[in-house]
This record gives structure tokens, C-alpha cells and sequence, in this order.
């Protein structure tokens, strides 16, 4: 008697917990739609380095993405799959991410998470490492 008294209370529950879902809205789902990179993002990082790091990559990837007139999603996936139907050649690909490093290098400065010294030594040092290698590593981690 009580195993069933607690089987019908948790179906009663579950019920009750997809009525919520869908009265709130969860039989709508749809989804959200792909953001265009050019247009400009807030740059919200937390104190620690590891959301400032995060947050220029993505900055960074937003300016090659719409250097090279795609998605972020779609770049993504260019330089994980560098056969990808429709993909940038590797030199397009790599003078876009130097432009994106640049602009993520310029988000910040505007943010002010970032100082004048360290933003002209970033825009040195992406002017002058080769970004093949940086994208490889990149790659490689994620």
C-alpha cells in the first residue's frame, strides 16, 4: 500500500512539473538565432583572467568572422575541419583571425579591462607571432 500511495504522489509530481514547464512557456521552444559578428557585443568579463581570456577569444573570433563575412559558428567549424565545403583558404582564414585578435585587443581597451601599454604591446606581439601556429595549439585544447 505505501509503495503505491508513493508511486501515484511521484506521478501526481510529475505531472504537476510538466504542467509548470508548459504553462511557462516550455512547449515553444525555439531557438535563438545565430548573432551576427559584426555587430558589436557588451564585453562583460569577471575579475578573474581566465573570463578575460575567454571573452577576447570570442571578441576575437566575432572580428575574423565578420572579416570573412560568416558566423562565429561557421568559423568554428572552418578551422577545426579544414575540408569544410564553402571554407576560407588558410591565408584568408589566418589574416581574419589577425584582424579579429585585433579588434578582441580593441574591445578591450574600449572596455577598459585592458591599459594603453599592454594594448599596443598585444597588437605588436599579433603583428608579429605567426597565428598558424596559435590557432594549431588552440585547436588542439579544445
Amino acid at each position: 500500500m505505501r509503495t503505491a500511495l508513493a508511486t501515484g504522489l511521484a506521478a501526481l509530481a510529475a505531472a504537476g512539473l510538466v504542467g509548470v514547464y508548459a504553462l511557462l512557456g516550455g512547449g515553444d521552444y525555439a531557438p535563438r538565432a545565430v548573432a551576427n559578428p559584426c555587430d558589436p557585443r557588451p564585453f562583460q568579463v569577471t575579475r578573474a583572467l581566465g573570463g578575460l581570456t575567454e571573452r577576447l577569444a570570442l571578441s576575437a573570433l566575432d572580428g575574423a568572422a565578420c572579416d570573412l563575412r560568416i558566423s562565429r559558428e561557421r568559423l568554428v567549424l572552418a578551422l577545426r575541419d579544414r575540408r569544410l565545403p564553402g571554407s576560407p583558404s588558410r591565408a584568408r582564414r589566418d589574416a581574419a583571425v589577425r584582424r579579429g585578435l585585433h579588434r578582441a585587443v580593441a574591445d578591450a581597451r574600449r572596455a577598459g579591462r585592458i591599459g594603453g601599454l599592454a594594448a599596443v604591446a598585444l597588437d605588436t606581439t599579433i603583428d608579429v607571432l605567426p597565428v598558424r601556429p596559435l590557432l594549431d595549439r588552440l585547436l588542439r585544447s579544445g
